[in-house]
């Protein structure tokens, strides 16, 4: 049972096309169950830490300052979908522009 950054990738594709609203549920979630998986699997830990950083983002719309800006990237598929349906304003694109 390995958790993996590519794990962590795979589920950020699977939120593309969803709103806020489910992108913050399903995220909640995901953190909550590993969470709890992590003191039996250590190797959760660290996509644990993933997951946090994401809904950290979600919650805030402030890039987690432990990730590099290459992780960070990895969000901007999703803000670009969420910027064109209304849920998020163009200027949180702004953020994917430099490191």
């Amino acid at each position: 049972m390995r958790k993996t950054k590519q794990d962590f990738i795979d589920f950020l594709e699977s939120l593309q096309g969803k709103d806020i609203f489910e992108i913050h549920a399903i995220t909640n979630n995901e953190y909550r169950e590993c969470d709890k998986l992590k003191t039996r699997f250590p190797e959760y830990v660290r996509y644990v830490e993933y997951i946090g950083e994401f809904l950290f983002f979600v919650n805030t719309g402030v890039r987690p300052c432990n990730i590099s800006f290459e992780e960070f990237l990895l969000y901007k598929p999703i803000c670009e979908n969420l910027v064109e349906t209304g849920s998020l304003k163009k200027e949180v694109l702004e953020l994917f522009k430099h490191e």
